[in-house]
C-alpha cells in the first residue's frame, strides 16, 4: 500500500488511478518531484518559470532531487557518497574568464580540450599577475573587472593612486529596499568559499542530536497553543457570522487557515456556496472543500457528497455523492451529518444498493454524535415495526416473530431530541402518551406536548392533531371553534384529513 500523491489515501502499489480522487498517479508523482535551479541549487516549487535565487529561467536547468534514489542500495550514502566525488561547479570561476555559463555551451569535442586550455590561461593569469608588480598603476584590469562582474552583478573599483587622491564618496543613504542580486550573490560567494558538508558527516550530524534534551511538554502545549487559537478564531467567525458580518467571520476563518484548521475550509467553501457576504460561487467553494477533503475533514468531504448529490457546481453523480459521504462518515468518524447522509442512501438505495439495517445504523452513530433530526429518527425506528433495525437475538421478536417494539428507547431518544431543539419530537412524543405505548395513557399530557411542537414550529400534521384534540376535548376542554380554526391551518398547509374534517363540522 502507498498514499495517493493526490489525495493522500492510501492505495495499492500496483495502480496506475487513484480509487478516490482519479487521478494518474505516475503524472502526480512526476508532477511532485523536488526539483531544483541547474544554476544555483535552489529548490524550485511546482509551477516556477524562474529560479527565485538566481533568476534563471526553469526548464533544462532544473535538475531532479539528487537524493531521490537515495537508500536503494544496500549501502543507503552510497549514491550521495559517490555524487560528492564530482567536481564542484563553482571551481572554475578562478580558472574561466567566461564562467560556468560558457562551459555548459561547449562542445564534447571542447571539453576534451578543456585541461590544455585550463594551463593557458593560468599562464595568462601569471603574467597578469607579474605585470601587476612591474607597475604601480594597475594600468590593465579588463580581465579582472570581467571577472569580478560574473561572480559578483558587479565591477571591481580600481585601485589607483589616482583614486587614491580623490576623497571620499559620501556614505549612501541605507533603504528598506533589497536588491534581488544581492542574496544570489551572497549565495555564489558562499558556495564558493565554503565547502559543503559530506553525506557522511550530516549522517553523524543526525546521530550526535540528543532527543532527551528535547522537553516535549513545550512541544506539546506549542501545539495545544495553537489549536486553542484556532478555536478562538472559528468562534469569534461563527459569532460574527451569526450577526451577518460575513466580511468579518470570513477574516477570522482565515485566520483559523492559516494555522492548519480544515474546519475553517468547511466553513469558508459554507459562505461561498451559500452566499454569506459574497456572491454564490459553486466552483470556489467546491476548492474550499476539496481542501478540507485533503486534510480528512468529514465536513467538508460530506458537503462535497452534497454537490454531487444534487449536481450543485459538478454533474449530478449519485454513487460519488455516497463515496463521499461514506469517506466523510468513517475516516472523520465526527460529523454527523455524514452519517445522515449516508444513513439516507441506505435507506433509498440512492448511489448503493437499499439496506435498511446499514442505514439504522448510521442514523443510531449520528444520533449519538448529537445529531437531532437522526435522534427523533431513531425514536421513530424504536417505535415503529416498519423500523425496526435493531433485531439482534430471539428476545427481540415476540410470538408471531414480529419484532417488538423498545418503548423506552424510544420514548428517551424522544425527549433527547425535543431538548435538542427538534420541534417534530413533539408529535411523536404525544402520540405515545395518546395511546399509552410505554407510558401510562395521559391525554392532557398528549395535548400539552402537541401545543408546544406546534407553538416551536407549526406542521400539518401537529396542527391537524391539536384540532382534533379541541374537537374531542381530549386534553382539554372541548372547542369546536378552535377546531376549525386547527383544521384550517392544517388544511392550508396540505393535509387532506384536516379538509374532510372542516367538510363534516360544515
Amino acid at each position: 500500500m502507498k498514499p495517493c500523491p493526490k489525495c493522500g489515501e492510501q492505495i495499492k502499489d500496483t495502480l496506475k488511478f487513484c480509487v478516490y480522487c482519479g487521478c494518474n498517479i505516475a503524472q502526480e508523482e512526476e508532477k511532485n518531484k523536488t526539483k531544483f535551479c541547474g544554476e544555483c541549487g535552489a529548490e524550485l516549487m511546482p509551477g516556477m518559470k524562474f529560479c527565485g535565487e538566481c533568476g534563471a529561467k526553469v526548464g533544462a536547468s532544473a535538475k531532479a532531487d539528487p537524493w531521490e534514489n537515495a537508500g536503494q542500495n544496500d549501502d543507503p550514502w552510497a549514491e550521495v557518497m559517490e555524487e560528492e566525488k564530482s567536481s564542484d561547479p563553482w571551481a572554475d570561476f578562478a580558472d574561466t574568464k567566461e564562467g560556468p555559463k560558457a562551459k555548459q555551451t561547449k562542445e564534447p569535442a571542447q571539453k576534451a580540450k578543456a585541461p590544455q586550455q585550463k594551463a593557458t590561461k593560468t599562464t595568462a593569469k601569471k603574467t597578469t599577475s607579474a605585470k601587476k608588480q612591474d607597475s604601480n598603476a594597475f594600468d590593465d584590469l579588463s580581465f579582472a573587472d570581467e571577472l569580478f562582474t560574473e561572480l559578483f552583478g558587479a565591477k571591481k573599483q580600481n585601485t589607483t593612486k589616482k583614486q587614491e587622491q580623490k576623497k571620499p564618496a559620501e556614505k549612501p543613504v541605507e533603504t528598506t529596499e533589497k536588491k534581488p542580486a544581492k542574496k544570489h550573490e551572497k549565495l555564489k560567494d558562499k558556495k564558493k568559499n565554503e565547502k559543503p558538508l559530506t553525506a557522511q558527516e550530516i549522517h553523524d550530524m543526525v546521530k550526535s542530536i540528543d532527543f532527551s534534551a528535547i522537553n516535549w511538554d513545550d512541544v506539546e502545549h506549542a501545539s495545544e497553543k495553537s489549536k486553542n487559537w484556532a478555536d478562538e478564531c472559528i468562534d469569534a467567525g461563527k459569532q460574527a457570522e451569526a450577526n451577518q458580518d460575513y466580511d468579518t467571520a470570513m477574516d477570522w476563518y482565515q485566520k483559523a487557515v492559516e494555522e492548519d484548521d480544515s474546519r475553517a475550509m468547511g466553513l469558508i467553501g459554507d459562505l461561498y456556496q451559500y452566499g454569506r457576504g459574497v456572491e454564490v460561487d459553486l466552483e470556489e467553494a467546491l476548492e474550499w472543500y476539496k481542501k478540507g477533503d485533503l486534510c480528512g475533514d468529514g465536513y467538508c468531504r460530506n458537503q462535497i457528497g452534497v454537490m454531487y448529490y444534487y449536481g450543485k457546481g459538478v454533474k449530478q453523480d449519485l454513487e460519488k455523492a455516497f463515496s463521499f459521504f461514506e469517506k466523510g462518515a468513517y475516516t472523520d468518524k465526527k460529523c454527523a451529518n455524514a452519517y445522515v447522509n449516508l444513513g439516507f442512501c441506505y435507506e433509498n438505495g440512492y448511489g448503493t444498493s437499499k439496506d435498511v439495517m446499514s442505514a439504522g445504523e448510521n442514523f443510531r452513530l449520528a444520533a449519538e454524535l448529537g445529531n437531532a433530526w437522526a435522534q427523533n429518527k431513531v425514536g421513530q425506528m424504536y417505535l415503529f415495526t416498519d423500523y425496526g433495525f435493531f433485531a439482534e437475538d430471539e428476545d427481540d421478536f415476540d410470538e408471531n416473530g414480529e419484532i417488538e417494539r423498545d418503548y423506552a428507547s424510544a420514548k428517551k431518544w424522544f425527549e433527547t431530541a425535543i431538548n435538542n431543539g427538534y420541534a417534530a419530537a413533539y408529535a411523536n412524543l404525544a402520540y405515545m402518551y395518546y395511546n399509552g405505548l410505554g407510558v401510562k395513557k395521559d391525554g392532557k399530557k398528549a395535548f400539552e406536548l402537541t401545543k408546544k411542537g406546534v407553538e416551536k414550529e407549526p406542521c400539518a400534521n401537529s396542527q391537524y392533531n391539536l384540532g382534533y384534540y379541541y374537537e374531542k376535548g381530549i386534553g382539554t376542554k372541548k372547542d369546536i371553534k378552535k377546531a376549525k380554526e386547527w383544521y384550517k391551518k392544517a388544511a392550508d398547509a396540505g393535509s387532506t384529513q384536516a379538509k374532510e374534517r372542516l367538510a363534516k363540522l360544515g
